[in-house]
């Protein structure tokens, strides 16, 4: 059984990667734009501090604070203005997840198949037909 070259296969490749990146974009076009949340400043999050409304997180990872900024300590409670945002933007980030996700695995279904097909010509069409939709 003959298989792809290394130049067709890497060929195929890269026409997954175009298919995929349109995939992505038409879909994402349908949920729309990411949800805009908004967010406490700094002054807003002092005051909370001092009026006790704010409460001390029970462990605090500074992953993306590495110099620990004060404010980064302490939940803050969400206003009713700010729930409805919140619902919709883990809504939309579970459907983008979605959407990536099942990308990914058309993508390495097709990587897997192109590894085994006979023929170039028919699997640079199944590249075409897997993400059409």
């Amino acid at each position: 059984m003959a298989s792809l070259t290394k130049t067709q296969l890497e060929h195929a490749k890269s026409r997954v990667a175009t298919a995929m990146a349109a995939y992505i974009h038409r879909q994402m076009a349908t949920i729309g734009e990411e949800p805009d949340v908004q967010e406490y400043d700094d002054s807003q999050k002092l005051a909370m501090i001092r009026s006790g409304t704010a409460t001390l997180k029970a462990k605090y990872h500074g992953d993306n604070d590495p110099y620990g900024h004060l404010t980064n300590f302490f939940n803050y409670t969400d206003t009713p203005e700010m729930t409805a945002p919140r619902a919709k933007l883990a809504t939309w980030e579970a459907a983008r997840d979605k959407i990536n996700a099942d990308a990914a695995t058309i993508e390495a279904k097709l990587i897997d198949e192109l590894v085994m097909s006979p023929d170039g010509t028919a699997a640079l069409e199944r590249i075409a037909a897997a993400f059409a939709g």
